[in-house]
């Protein structure tokens, strides 16, 4: 099979991996949200379904003449490698596995593994990379699927590039060793609260293809646990995160679905004596935090903020047992060819043009009726348009929202969020006349 890029495959039949359908896709092989992959190969990762279809040709419709992907990462380079050079990749297939493991999940299988991962990371941020995305990810991929074996076999070559990220990583783990950062789990919640020394790394490291994180190596974290919900503690610097396993479609355990994290920073808010700003992004990206602003320092204890995380008292705004009308997994399909990318947030005032308004099932259908006599109503907290935002989750009103289904449109909300099956976010929003949904205060 043949790569071709995403953008030029013109409706040709294709096989697309790790990402979402082009026109003329006849097969669609990924563990993103919405599309289910065919039966008998489904694994945690693209890449293993990619190498489990080679051992089912019986899958392949014989019209496919082209393989792409229309995001560039370490999952869908393997994924993509395995089909256009299957002899080669099954050569391979343990170590290659191990590279998407650690680009997808920051899980490290394989030490060499993980620094073919940095270099990857490292490429997709090149400077000589044409500036328009899909035009940027097939560029990388006919780059790097030609390098990829003198990567895998020879990646100490390329120590200036992965050098001082994997001296973070040896430092992070070296830091759990000697017991400076220490995990204490929470089966009952999927939590993994991870406790900090103030000297512990902050320098960080990659995640997927060009992102960065700050604080200990993420490897160091996820590969000692595998909680879905990791809580940091550092002094009184403290964040939330919500794992990638809980996006995609992860087969080898069940994962507790994700919980708005908005509703936290608000409680956190209401809490806090000093200067310090609690914010949450959008429970439907890639990794969710809940986070204070830059350098701020929390006036709440380690203790309290524990209690307000996880126990019964403050379960409502926390992570404690699912109400029945919280947020589910998403399984409507994900169609951003860049699911990294952050939506750009409108001016204020300005308006969305979208179909006429529904009320979800159960849901009240005015701000007047959701809350208790006296009230005020809810508040929309804003609006941002972007089509990596079209991932989702189903919804449905929480007591004192309104949840709101606005088909076609790709609306996050900035604030109190969650996902809706049209693409708007938000659990904090308020009926708006039909083709209107504008910033208000």
């Amino acid at each position: 099979m043949k790569f071709v890029p995403y953008q030029l495959l013109d409706g040709r039949p294709s096989v697309v991996v790790d990402g979402s359908p082009a026109p003329g896709t006849v097969l669609n092989v990924t563990h993103w949200p919405g599309y289910p992959p065919p039966a008998g190969i489904e694994d945690d990762l693209s890449a293993q379904m990619a190498f489990r279809l080679l051992e089912r040709p019986d899958l392949v419709p014989g019209e496919a003449e082209a393989v792409s992907n229309n995001h560039f990462d370490q999952d869908g380079l393997v994924s993509i490698y395995a089909l256009v050079a299957p002899d080669d990749a099954v050569q391979r297939r343990t170590f290659l596995e191990d590279v998407a493991f650690a680009g997808d999940l920051a899980i490290c299988r394989d030490r060499d593994a993980a620094r073919v991962s940095m270099v990857l990371s490292a490429l997709a941020n090149g400077d000589n990379l044409p500036a328009d995305y899909t035009e940027r990810t097939g560029a990388l991929y006919e780059d790097v699927l030609g390098r990829l074996p003198e990567l895998c076999d020879h990646v100490e070559r390329h120590r200036d590039v992965w050098g001082d990220e994997d001296a973070t990583l040896e430092a992070s783990d070296a830091a759990f060793k000697d017991g400076r950062a220490v995990i204490e789990e929470r089966p009952d919640l999927d939590l993994a609260v991870v406790t900090l020394a103030e000297d512990t790394p902050e320098a960080g490291g990659h995640r997927f293809s060009g992102d960065w994180v700050s604080g200990l190596h993420p490897m160091a974290v996820n590969t000692r646990s595998e909680r879905v919900t990791l809580a940091r503690l550092r002094g009184r610097r403290y964040d939330v995160e919500l794992r990638y396993e809980g996006w995609v479609q992860l087969q080898s355990r069940p994962v507790r679905p994700r919980r708005d994290l908005a509703p936290l920073a608000a409680r956190l808010q209401d809490e806090e004596t000093g200067d310090a700003v609690w914010s949450a992004t959008p429970v439907s990206g890639l990794l969710p935090r809940l986070h204070l602003g830059h350098g701020q320092e929390s006036s709440i204890s380690p203790d309290h903020f524990l209690e307000l995380l996880t126990d019964p008292p403050h379960r409502a705004p926390g992570l404690g047992p699912l109400h029945p009308q919280e947020l589910t997994p998403c399984r409507e399909p994900c169609s951003s060819p860049n699911p990294s990318a952050r939506a750009e947030p409108l001016t204020p005032g300005s308006p969305v043009a979208a179909p006429p308004l529904q009320a979800l099932p159960d849901a009240p259908t005015s701000a007047t009726s959701t809350g208790p006599p006296g009230s005020p109503p809810p508040r929309v907290a804003g609006v941002g348009v972007g089509a990596a935002d079209r991932q989702g989750a189903r919804l449905a009103a929480p007591p004192g929202r309104v949840a709101l289904v606005v088909p076609g449109a790709s609306a996050p909300i900035d604030g109190a969020c969650a996902r809706l099956p049209g693409g708007v976010a938000g659990a904090a929003a308020r009926v708006l006349p039909p083709g209107a949904f504008r910033w208000t205060s």
